[in-house]
């Protein structure tokens, strides 16, 4: 309707004699028929100026693989023009009124093609809906299960008025399937069932689910390991399953009964892990000069009487876990910056799965933080295996000035965040490489503090980035925020738990606040984690990360489909 409304205003406003606006097929399927049935009198139709949300159910945070359908084919709208004296328009002298020729423009629908356009919508907005009416109706199975190799169908019959009153309780504008004529409601149902069947992602399933279990993929169902290449590559190709429920419905005993079958199919998904150790033959991934004793040690060394020593090293970024599509060049390369403390052999190594779903042809880089002394922890001092005392190093991407536990942001020494920064700059330039030179094809992402150490290396980074993954982290204040830089348009998405202790949303979406006013792409979410793990999260971050990959890559308009 008020794409209808749109096009009227553009027919009054064009000049006199000119071109005309004539009204699309497609304009006519965004078209919610109000005509009450048997009225042919449509040369004048009223027009709404509430925006209807149609369509949005299959759009917006959903796993649902939605194919569309091909454009409606119609003939073009007939529209009747009248031309008409506006005596309301003063004469220059302002004595008497001039007579200016005005033109009302009416544009002609028939009822039955309004109806037609309806029901198309409304088909497409009840096959969105159809794995929810899986869940509600799965008790009245019609038959047995078949079971066929790796698929397996099952069949659930329902009436007419049941789903009537199914979708009464629902909210949207599919609800209003529920007051609509019998012949609309099978209308809908009609078109719904000569649309492709809809694919729905149900992902892998563990062998323990229980609380003994791990997030390891040797604990996923079909899980399967074999070495490949060379043993000083150490490679190793991962399998396990993945299971994907595709929905399709029917019209059975004179449009008076609904057949919905569901057949969930199992495949394999495959990934190349390599663990790239120091002394591997393919070398480092960066090499970066760095200092490793805390900026405040650092400042104290200027006093000789102290003999602190200051040690430097190179930034190598290893040992790091790649992973690599089974067959074929990557289409996408993601690097993945983990978080204080941990490492990319003993979090990621193990946990191909939390990157691939087989929607997408993608390399992940998984490199570890340099080990480095932390200034807030200078005092932390341990004997080693020798008995001498030294100072605790940490993994970690930068060192901390001060730890204020989450009330607000830390403190952090930039000169150790700007040798990362330089690091992985070099990183994302030698991944491009292998896409093409194509920076818009290589993702940053991270978690906690690797989010933070990622995302001021993109917003420093000066050619265009495919995307942005941030996990429980935040914007650090000395990152520069460029109004139109080079990132503007990269999409950047960012998940929190709203129990997040340590990275607080009071002064985290302050952080956030600062891109979008920047004019940058920001998709914030805040997402309970089932484990409840606060800002600790373990299988939800495979989930989060999931996601973003897909809406990143499934967006994109470039020449390379995923």
């Amino acid at each position: 309707a008020v794409l209808l409304a749109q096009a009227c205003d553009d027919l009054r406003s064009a000049p006199l004699g000119g071109a005309h606006t004539t009204p699309t097929p497609a304009m006519a399927s965004e078209v919610i028929a109000a005509l009450p049935a048997g009225d042919n009198n449509a040369s004048d139709p009223e027009v709404s100026t509430e925006e209807e949300s149609i369509g949005e159910l299959t759009r917006r945070d959903t796993n649902l693989s939605i194919d569309e359908s091909p454009a409606m084919e119609a003939n073009p709208l007939p529209e009747k023009l009248e031309y008409r004296k506006d005596p309301s328009t003063p004469s220059s002298d302002g004595k008497r009124p001039e007579h200016r020729l005005t033109r009302k423009a009416t544009l002609l629908f028939s009822t039955d093609h309004l109806r037609s356009s309806g029901a198309s919508i409304a088909g497409k907005e009840l096959r969105s809906l159809l794995p929810r009416a899986w869940r509600h109706f799965h008790g009245p199975l019609r038959g047995r299960s078949r079971a066929d190799g790796r698929s397996q169908k099952a069949r659930v019959v329902f009436s007419l008025n049941q789903l009537r009153g199914w979708l009464r309780h629902l909210k949207g504008p599919i609800s209003r399937c529920a007051v609509d004529t019998d012949e609309d409601l099978v209308s809908a149902l009609d078109a719904s069932a000569r649309l492709p069947r809809l694919r729905q992602r149900l992902g892998f399933r563990f062998k323990d689910p229980g609380e003994t279990g791990t997030w390891s993929s040797t604990n996923l169902v079909g899980y399967r390991e074999r070495p490949i290449g060379p043993v000083d590559m150490a490679q190793s190709e991962v399998s396990w399953d993945y299971y994907e429920a595709s929905f399709k419905v029917q019209l059975l005993k004179e449009g008076q009964t609904v057949l919905l079958e569901r057949t969930l199919t199992r495949q394999s998904l495959r990934a190349i892990t390599e663990k790239r150790k120091r002394g591997h033959p393919e070398g480092p991934l960066v090499r970066e000069r760095m200092t490793v004793t805390a900026a405040t040690r650092v400042e104290q060394a200027k006093d000789r009487r102290k003999r602190i020593r200051i040690q430097k090293a190179t930034c190598d970024l290893l040992p790091a876990v790649l992973f690599r599509p089974p067959s074929g060049p990557q289409q996408w390369t993601l690097i993945y910056l983990h978080g204080l403390g941990s490492c990319a052999f003993e979090d990621y190594a193990d946990r191909p799965h939390y990157f691939f779903d087989g929607s997408v042809a993608l390399k992940v880089v998984v490199p570890t933080a340099p080990s480095r002394e932390i200034s807030c922890y200078d005092t932390w001092w341990n004997k080693d295996s020798k008995g001498a005392w030294k100072l605790n190093r940490f993994l970690s991407w930068y060192d901390y000035l001060s730890d204020n536990g989450g009330l607000r942001e830390d403190a952090i020494d930039w000169a150790s965040l700007h040798v990362i920064q330089r690091a992985l700059h070099s990183l994302v330039n030698s991944e491009a490489l292998e896409l093409g030179g194509r920076t818009e094809r290589v993702i940053l992402g991270g978690k906690s503090q690797g989010c933070c150490t990622a995302l001021d290396a993109a917003l420093t980074f000066q050619r265009p980035l495919g995307g942005f993954i941030g996990l429980v982290g935040h914007l650090l204040s000395c990152t520069p925020v460029e109004p139109g830089g080079p990132q503007t348009s990269t999409p950047m998405h960012f998940f929190h738990e709203p129990d997040d202790h340590l990275m607080r949303w009071s002064w985290v979406s302050k952080g956030e606040k600062r891109l979008r006013d920047a004019g940058y792409l920001v998709r914030s979410r805040r997402v309970p984690d089932p484990e409840t793990h606060s800002h600790f999260i373990q299988g939800v971050e495979g989930q989060w990360i999931r996601s973003a990959l897909r809406l990143i890559c499934k967006s994109s308009t470039k020449d390379v489909e995923c």
